[in-house]
């Protein structure tokens, strides 16, 4: 199966999606990039990115190729970001 960049149906947009995300986009194999806005609020965390890769139970990462294999999690990477600031669920 092919699916397109940015054609994963995760709200991909850029340009201010929200007031803390700047953008978000998905690669032909479904990791999320995540860009946070340049807010003032956000601190050390504004215009940082954070990476979802999609990942099966066993932890390995999901790729098209393994479609149809049902999505066990995602594993967060970021080289810009604290980790004090990612979601929870990714420290």
């Amino acid at each position: 199966m092919t699916v397109a960049v940015d054609n994963w149906g995760c709200g991909e947009a850029s340009g201010g999606v929200t007031q803390y995300v700047d953008a978000i986009s998905t690669s032909v194999n479904g990791v999320i990039t995540v860009t946070t806005s340049a807010n003032s609020t956000l601190g050390a965390a504004a215009s940082k990115t954070l990476k979802l890769t999609p990942v099966n139970a066993g932890g390995t990462a999901l790729t098209t190729a393994s479609i149809p294999t049902q999505v066990g999690g995602f594993k967060c990477t970021t080289t810009s970001m604290a980790a004090k600031y990612l979601p929870g669920s990714c420290r």
